[in-house]
């Protein structure tokens, strides 16, 4: 068996973080049995089938477990003794801090599925000028949301986030959370719309919206309920989440 090692350094500790996202969750579903789970290493570890990602600083390690011999849950089996290890090794020697991202580290912890943040380097929800930001997927129950944070480095380009926000097609102003908000429906391709909201705190933006990877079209009024939080659920988080940010 044979044991490669991919170590990337990045211009930036968001781009680095963001590919070690792109990895791990990139557009699935955090909470599938099939997405790599968190291990411990650097600022952040996952481990896969018969391979591990690590996350520190401007570093990303791409680590795999190579044996040609071995069918899949032999390798998965074998991987799991030897990488765990490896990673928390190479994860206290690898440069850099490990705390995660601001706009990552924005996020509230509670309700987050493990490993359940992706970090997006260029435009949130791919709004032109939203700028980078992150979002969390989080689960209570059987209802599945998402919650994005926008971090900026002062007040007044935070507004100027919520205000191309609210220029978007059918995008709202809504009073009474945080230091202005906006809710938006937001379509991606094909897949079913997702209702968003979002307010400013100071200079970050948060919004609150649903999972979209729950969601196909067709669905009826009951199933959608049963899997999304409604609009006074959403503005609920929303405000306690603005009022209480995450330390």
């Amino acid at each position: 068996a044979t044991v490669d090692v991919h170590l990337s350094k990045f211009g930036s500790t968001e781009g680095a973080y963001g590919m070690f996202t792109k990895r791990t969750v990139g557009d699935g579903d955090p909470a599938d049995e099939a997405t790599p789970r968190q291990i411990d290493g650097g600022g952040a570890a996952a481990m896969g089938v018969g391979n591990a990602y690590l996350w520190r600083g401007q570093y990303l390690a791409e680590i795999t477990y190579n044996d040609e011999a071995l069918a899949e849950a032999a390798l998965k089996s074998s991987s799991e003794k030897v990488l765990p290890g490896l990673v928390k090794e190479m994860g206290s020697k690898l440069p850099g801090e490990p705390s995660l991202p601001p706009a990552a580290a924005a996020l509230p912890k509670d309700n987050m599925i493990p490993l359940g943040i992706r970090y997006e380097t260029k435009d949130v929800l791919g709004v032109d000028g939203a700028g980078p930001g992150a979002f969390g997927y989080y689960k209570e129950v059987d209802k599945r949301y998402r919650v994005a944070a926008i971090v900026r480095a002062d007040v007044d380009q935070a507004k100027d986030v919520l205000s191309t926000l609210a220029k978007l097609p059918g995008a709202v102003r809504e009073k009474g959370i945080g230091d202005g908000s906006v809710r938006l429906m937001h379509k991606e391709g094909e897949s079913p719309a997702t209702e968003w909201i979002f307010a400013r705190a100071d200079k970050t933006v948060y919004g609150v919206g649903d999972e979209a990877r729950v969601l196909r079209s067709g669905m009826t009024a009951d199933e959608h309920a049963k899997l999304t939080l409604t609009k006074e659920e959403k503005s609920a988080r929303l405000k306690k989440i603005v009022t209480a940010p995450a330390r």
